[in-house]
C-alpha cells in the first residue's frame, strides 16, 4: 500500500452502505456485498467526515446521509476474542440493516465514503478476507498501527468494486483515510473527508463545497469542542435526495457519541458506550429515541446598534457565474442607488471585484457582532458552493427578531429557509410543487414594483401558496404560466410590532429566482423601492433633490442641478472653494475657504498676511490694520498701528483687558506698555502718561520684532 502524508483532506462524502458482518441483533440479518452493490450502485449519498485533536479531547464529526430515514444504532457486546462496538446504519431493505460506521470500545472509529469508480487496480497475491474487512478491524484494533497491519494483510480489491474508502481515527488522535492501494495519514492539526480521492481529486467528485468549508472552519477556530464541531455538521448538512439523516459526534477518549436527528441540532442524544454495552446486544430506531435540548445553534444578538445602513452579502461565486454576476453587480441591480457596505461568502475572485463594489468587510459567515451594525442585509444568493453554509452559521433568524431588515434574493429558497424551521412561519408562506421549479415569468402584484423579464434559464427555483400564512405578510410576486394555478414567488413580511430591538425593523422580503437572471433595471427598481418605502432605509436621494446620492455631488445639501464649477466632484451649493479643484475640501484655518484657495489674508492690502492665518506665501504683518507695505518700525505706544499713541490706543488696551474687542493680529507685546509680560491697568496708566507728556516713553517707543 502507498502512504501518503499531507495537508490534503477530503471533499463531498458518498457513504457506502456495504458491509457484510455476520450478526444478528433482534432482526439483524446477513446481507452480501454483491446483493447491497446491486441494491445501491445506481444512486451514492454523501457524507462529511472531519476530525481533529487537543491535549485532552480526540473528536470525530460525522454528517450521514441516506436516502431514505429509517436510521438505527445497535450495540454488539465485547466478547474474550473481540472489543465491544456499537454501530449505525440503516434498514436497507426489509429485515436488511448495514452499518455506515461506529466505535468501538477502544476509541476507534470507522466510517465508510462511497468514491468515483477505481481506477484499474494491479493484481494481488494476497488472501480475500472471507466476510466484511472492516468489520474484523472493528472487532480486533485499537490503534491506527493495528489497523493498517490488517488492510496489509489482505487483498483490498473488494474496494473498487464497491466504490468505497475508509476513514480510522484512534483515541490518541491518528487518523488515516484508505483509499484501497494508498492510504493517506494526518499531517495537519485536522483531517477531512468526503467523496474523492486525495490521491488523485481529478477522478471525480472534486471540487467539493463542503471539504472546502470544513477545513475553512477549522482553520479559522481550533477549538475542539462538541459546539464547534456541532457548528461544523450544522453547516455542511444536505438537503434533497439523500438528505443528512442524522449527524453524530464521537469523542474517542471517553467513550461518547452525540446524536442529531436530520438537521435539528438544538437537540442531541448522548451515549455513553460503556453503560449501552453493559446491557447487551440491542438495536434501536433513532428516532423513537429521547433527544434532549443542546442549546442555541446560533450565536445570540446582543446590543445590536443597526446604525451602520445596509449590509450586501454576496453568494455566488464568481468563478462558476463570472460575466452574469458581473453584469448584475456593475448595473446595481441588488441594491440600486443606496450606500452599501460589501461582505463575501466566497474569497476574492483573482481578476478581483467590479468596480461598482467596495471592499469586503470579511468573508464567509457573517459573525452576530458584525451583523448587528447594520440596519438592512441584502444576501444574493445561489446554493451553489458554500454559501449555504455561510448562510446557516450567520445568525439570520436572530438578527430578524432582534429587529434587522432582510431581503433574501436566491434560488433553491427552501435550502435557505429550512436552515431554520421557524423561517417559514416567521415570513407566513407554505412551500407548494417540487423543491427546485422552473420559472418562466416574474408578475408584480403591488402597483409600485415591476414585473420582471428573465434573461436566462430561472431554474431550481421555490414557489409557495399565494395564500399567505400571516396577515403581516404581503403577496409581491408570482408566477402565473408554469402552474396550474398562480403561485408566490416574492413575498414581505412587515410585522407590527417590530424586533426587540428596534420597533420598525424586523422586515424580512424573499424574492425567489436567480438573482442575476433577471432584467437588471428592473430588479434595481424593484430593491429601491422595497428598502426605501418597506423598510425605510435612507440615501437614495438624502437631500430630495431629484439626484441620487451616489451620483450626487453635494448629497446633503439641495442641488438639483449639480453645478460644479471647479470640477472637483463637490457642488459648488457645498463647495468651499468653488473656484478652485479642491476634492478634499481642506478648511485647516476655519475660514470657510480651503486651504488650496486661500490666500495669506491681508486685511489692510499692503501684501503681507495677517498674523493669525495662512501666511506660506507671504511674510507676517507687524501692523495688520493699517497700511504698511515696507513693514517700518512704529512706535511701541501706537497699538492700534494708526501711526498716533492717542486716547485710541488707550482704548484699545482697556478693551483688551475686557475682553470686549481683543487685538486680532497685532502681536500682543505691543500692549505690554512697561514690559512686566502682564497686560492690565498699568500699562493704560503708562500710556495716558505719555499723551499728557507726564512721562517720557523711557526709550520704548521704537522696538525691533
Amino acid at each position: 500500500m502507498v502512504h501518503i502524508r499531507q495537508k490534503w483532506t477530503q471533499s463531498q462524502g458518498y457513504h457506502s452502505p456495504f458491509n457484510t458482518k455476520r450478526i444478528r441483533v433482534n432482526r439483524v440479518s446477513v446481507v452480501t456485498t454483491v446483493f447491497l452493490f446491486i441494491l445501491l450502485s445506481q444512486s451514492l449519498p454523501a457524507c462529511t467526515v472531519f476530525t481533529a485533536a487537543n491535549d485532552t479531547l480526540v473528536l470525530v464529526g460525522n454528517g450521514e446521509d441516506w436516502r431514505q430515514s429509517d436510521p438505527y444504532v445497535w450495540y454488539v457486546p465485547p466478547t474474550p476474542e473481540t472489543y465491544g462496538i456499537v454501530y449505525f446504519g440503516f434498514e436497507v431493505v426489509s429485515g436488511y440493516w448495514h452499518t455506515f460506521g461506529g466505535m468501538n470500545d477502544q476509541g476507534l472509529f470507522w466510517d465508510i465514503l462511497s468514491t468515483p469508480s477505481y481506477p484499474a487496480g494491479y493484481s494481488s497475491d494476497k488472501p480475500v478476507y472471507p466476510e466484511y474487512l472492516p468489520n474484523l478491524v472493528m472487532e480486533r484494533c485499537a490503534s491506527i498501527e493495528e489497523v493498517l497491519k490488517i488492510f496489509n494483510t489482505y487483498d483490498l480489491s473488494f474496494m473498487g468494486t464497491a466504490r468505497e474508502q475508509y476513514m480510522f481515527v484512534d483515541r490518541n488522535g491518528a487518523s488515516v483515510i484508505v483509499e484501497r492501494d494508498t492510504v493517506i495519514h494526518k499531517s495537519d492539526d485536522y483531517q477531512v473527508v468526503t467523496n474523492f480521492f486525495q490521491s488523485d481529486p481529478s477522478l471525480g467528485g472534486w471540487p467539493c463545497w463542503r471539504h472546502d468549508l470544513t477545513v475553512r472552519l477549522l482553520e479559522e477556530n481550533e477549538d475542539v469542542s462538541v459546539d464547534h464541531f456541532r457548528s461544523i455538521l450544522h453547516a455542511v448538512y444536505r438537503l434533497g435526495d439523500f438528505e443528512t439523516d442524522y449527524s453524530t459526534i464521537f469523542d474517542l477518549k471517553n467513550g461518547i457519541v452525540y446524536v442529531y436527528l436530520n438537521h435539528d441540532f438544538e437537540k442531541v442524544l448522548k451515549i455513553n458506550l460503556q453503560d449501552e454495552l453493559a446491557h447487551g446486544a440491542r438495536m434501536h430506531y433513532l428516532p423513537h429515541l429521547n433527544y434532549v435540548a443542546a442549546g442555541e445553534i446560533h450565536e445570540p444578538m446582543v446590543d445590536p446598534t443597526f446604525d451602520q445602513g445596509i449590509l450586501l452579502v454576496n453568494g455566488v461565486s464568481f468563478q462558476t457565474y463570472d460575466q452574469e454576476i458581473r453584469e448584475a453587480y456593475e448595473n446595481r441591480a441588488f441594491w440600486g442607488d443606496f450606500p452599501i457596505s460589501f461582505w463575501d461568502c466566497f474569497d476574492a475572485p483573482q481578476e478581483g471585484y467590479p468596480s461598482s463594489l467596495p471592499e469586503p468587510l470579511g468573508h464567509g459567515y457573517v459573525p452576530a457582532e458584525r451583523l448587528g451594525q447594520f440596519s438592512t442585509v441584502i444576501w444574493v444568493g445561489n446554493d451553489y458552493g458554500i454559501d449555504m453554509g455561510s448562510w446557516r452559521l450567520t445568525p439570520m433568524l436572530p438578527y430578524l427578531e432582534a429587529g434587522g431588515n432582510l431581503l433574501l434574493l436566491t434560488r433553491r429558497g427552501q435550502s435557505f429557509m429550512d436552515a431554520d424551521a421557524d423561517f417559514l412561519p416567521y415570513l407566513g408562506i407554505t412551500w407548494w410543487e417540487e423543491i427546485d421549479n422552473t420559472l418562466r415569468n416574474c408578475i408584480s402584484t403591488s402597483p409600485d414594483l415591476h414585473d420582471m423579464t428573465l434573461i436566462g434559464d430561472q431554474t431550481y427555483n421555490a414557489v409557495f401558496d399565494t395564500v399567505l400564512a400571516s396577515t403581516e405578510s404581503t403577496l409581491l410576486f408570482k408566477e402565473t404560466v408554469s402552474f396550474h394555478v398562480p403561485r408566490g414567488l416574492g413575498v414581505l413580511r412587515k410585522p407590527a410590532e417590530g424586533g426587540s430591538y428596534r420597533s420598525d425593523g424586523g422586515g424580512f422580503a424573499f424574492i425567489s429566482g436567480r438573482p442575476y437572471r433577471y432584467d437588471a433595471d428592473q430588479l434595481r427598481s424593484n430593491v429601491e423601492h422595497i428598502l426605501e418605502d418597506f423598510f425605510q432605509e435612507s440615501g437614495a436621494d438624502g437631500d430630495d433633490d431629484g439626484v441620487d446620492d451616489i451620483e450626487d455631488n453635494c448629497p446633503d445639501d439641495f442641488n438639483p442641478e449639480q453645478e460644479d464649477g471647479d470640477a472637483d466632484g463637490v457642488g459648488d451649493a457645498c463647495d468651499n472653494c468653488p473656484n478652485d479643484d479642491n476634492s478634499d475640501q481642506g478648511d485647516a484655518d476655519s475660514d470657510s475657504t480651503g486651504d488650496v484657495c486661500d490666500a495669506c489674508t491681508d486685511t489692510d492690502g499692503d501684501g503681507y498676511g495677517d498674523p493669525g492665518f495662512p501666511a506660506s506665501t507671504c511674510e507676517e504683518d507687524n501692523c495688520p490694520n493699517v497700511y504698511n507695505p515696507d513693514q517700518v518700525e512704529v512706535e511701541r505706544g501706537d497699538i492700534n498701528c494708526d501711526g498716533d499713541i492717542d486716547v485710541l490706543d488707550v482704548l484699545a488696551v482697556v478693551n483688551h483687558i475686557l475682553n470686549t474687542v481683543p487685538l486680532i493680529g497685532a502681536p500682543l507685546d505691543r500692549a505690554d506698555w512697561n514690559g512686566d509680560e502682564r497686560i492690565n491697568v498699568l500699562d493704560v496708566i503708562g500710556l495716558v502718561n505719555v499723551i499728557l507728556g507726564s512721562s517720557p516713553a523711557l526709550g520704548r517707543t521704537k522696538p525691533t520684532y
